[in-house]
């Protein structure tokens, strides 16, 4: 975690880059980023047909999470870089409705009930 301290929990996570596509002097350029831990709000970004249908969904999503220092998510070279990343509305539908199905459950009535041995 940086010096820096919020009120809410954080985690410093390793770019795939390295950080080595962003200019020397980048807060990124070290190749790592504080995020903040995703909440209701986050889940309701990605779950937004809206933002979705406009491609807009993950450029709001990271503008609510990274929280590290000097990182502006809408400068030109970052989004070049997080656009890589974007997945198309079929895609984001397929996922959500996945996300949405019932999982059977893992374990056995049986387990469940106590025996007498």
């Amino acid at each position: 975690m940086s010096d820096t301290k919020y009120e809410f929990p954080t985690e410093i996570v390793d770019l795939p880059s390295k950080g080595l596509v962003y200019p020397e002097g980048h807060p990124l350029r070290k190749g790592n980023v504080e995020i903040k831990y995703m909440t209701a709000r986050e889940e309701d970004i990605l779950a937004s047909q809206s933002l979705i249908k406009k491609g807009v969904v993950l450029d709001k999503l990271f503008e609510s999470v990274v929280v590290e220092k000097g990182v502006d998510i809408n400068e030109e070279y970052i989004n070049k870089v997080f656009s890589e990343y974007k997945i198309d509305i079929d895609q984001a539908n397929s996922l959500l409705s996945k996300l949405k199905q019932p999982k059977e459950p893992s374990f056995s009535k049986k387990a469940l009930l106590k025996t007498g041995n």
